[in-house]
């Protein structure tokens, strides 16, 4: 008996090591938080303090699953495929983190790197961004699509089956990602094209479809908009049901459908809006009952948080020379907040209109504050150590382990944002039209 119960308990830490994924951090600051989250559903796997040089993540899930691993003291981030039995060496250095000893993990980040690699000028951006032929830009990602294709199935002797398939989906996904994208934000081009044949190889019944519900969501409206209908919320959510067996699925395509509408409408242009105020709740509220109800949890708390005339959260950031700036801190003042990052390509391309608008608006009741949310003090400082700005505006930046909070507070799923609070601290209007689109004109109608 007594034997038969030690090699129970051998067993079982047999399979709980099995079950795990160990972890071990070499970083140069001692503090901070290394956060894991699951790719796409961005919900959090693990938190762990950099300060543990060790760790062991508990990982039920035996299908591996692709994550995002990033750190409040660094600003890059890295993807990871995370599968039970695995071992991770972690590096953090204030501008990357960089997994090592995980061929999945490089492969992953290639794939990713890749494509980001295409949008610069050494490489194909000229092409893909100037006045390009959008057959071009699909014959370079078809290349690239095939080209890491044939070094994935290099190692299909050396990684398991689920990993090369998760690894070929990725490489599909994100360029299907970019060109629908190009195709519908970029170029606007008909639906009806042939440009958007492509299509027809989006899966949307694979399992590892968790892991691209967007691309699954864009092959379905080009698909209706095809039939020459009008776009309303029920219908395509009923499309969504019609063409989508899995039940879960369906779940996950229906709850990002929503989430979607809500971060990205530009996007969705051609769709039903009816994403006002008590209307909007309704909708998130009837997924408080689903499975992928975390994915609209913070949606709802933030909506509610920057409706108009609610009160501005009054956030606390920094100036180059260290010293402290609160939003309460301009009572009596409009002020318009330029959420921004040196990152942001389009937030740095608006940064000089902006600065304009402060320069012809100098004797009007409001302030400017752009509010950075780079990680990196020094290319932050560098950057603007290069400009003037008027006397009403002022660079700040929010400390690093705030930038979550802050965004949630004022609802901040993409940069740039531009947010008018009034001389009361109440919030005026928490997503703003562009400067090179009308802000001035407004601003003066507002304030006058």
């Amino acid at each position: 008996m007594r034997s038969i119960l030690l090699l129970l308990f051998i067993i079982t830490i047999v399979s709980c090591q099995e079950n795990t994924v160990n972890i071990s951090i070499d970083s140069k600051n001692d503090r901070g938080t290394l956060v894991i989250k699951e790719v796409i559903t961005d919900m959090t796997i693990n938190k762990i303090e950099i300060s543990d040089t060790s760790y062991t993540v508990d990982l039920d899930s035996k299908k591996p699953i692709l994550t995002s691993v990033a750190s409040n003291y660094s600003e890059g981030t890295a993807l990871s495929i995370f599968s039970q039995g695995d071992t991770k060496n972690i590096s953090i250095n204030k501008d990357s983190i960089n997994i090592s000893g995980s061929l999945q993990d490089s492969l992953a980040n290639y794939i990713w790197r890749s494509t980001n690699a295409m949008f610069t000028r050494a490489n194909h951006g000229d092409e893909i961004f100037g006045n390009s032929n959008p057959d071009r830009v699909k014959e370079l990602f078809d290349s690239l699509v095939n080209k890491r294709n044939e070094i994935i199935v290099k190692y299909k002797d050396e990684l398991n089956s689920e990993i090369i398939a998760l690894l070929k989906h990725q490489n599909k996904s994100r360029a299907y990602s970019f060109l629908l994208y190009y195709g519908r934000m970029m170029n606007d081009i008909d639906p009806k094209s042939d440009y958007y044949n492509f299509i027809d190889l989006i899966d949307n019944e694979n399992y590892y479809s968790i892991y691209s519900p967007s691309n699954v969501l864009y092959k379905y409206e080009i698909e209706y908009l095809r039939s020459g209908r009008d776009i309303k919320y029920n219908t395509f959510n009923e499309y969504i049901d019609n063409n989508t067996e899995d039940p879960e699925l369906t779940e996950l395509y229906k709850a990002f459908y929503l989430k979607e509408l809500i971060e990205s409408p530009d996007y969705w242009r051609n769709h039903e809006t009816l994403f006002e105020g008590d209307v909007l709740v309704d909708h998130l509220n009837n997924f408080n009952n689903s499975s992928y109800s975390y994915l609209l949890k913070d949606l709802k708390y933030s909506i509610k948080t920057s409706e108009k005339g609610k009160e501005g959260f009054d956030f606390t950031a920094i100036t180059s020379e260290g010293e402290k700036v609160k939003l309460s801190d301009f009572k009596g003042k409009y002020v318009l907040i330029d959420t921004w990052a040196t990152w942001c390509g389009p937030c740095v391309k608006h940064r000089p209109d902006l600065i304009k608008i402060a320069s012809e608006t100098l004797n009007n009741n409001i302030q400017y504050l752009m509010v950075s949310v780079d990680k990196n003090t020094d290319k932050w400082e560098s950057y603007i150590n290069k400009q003037n700005l008027p006397d009403n505006s002022l660079d700040v930046r929010i400390p690093n382990h705030k930038i979550n909070y802050f965004r949630k507070q004022f609802f901040i799923p993409s940069i740039p944002r531009y947010i008018l609070i009034d001389p009361d601290g109440r919030i005026v209007d928490s997503d703003l039209i562009s400067p090179s689109n009308g802000l001035k004109e407004y601003l003066l109608k507002v304030i006058s």
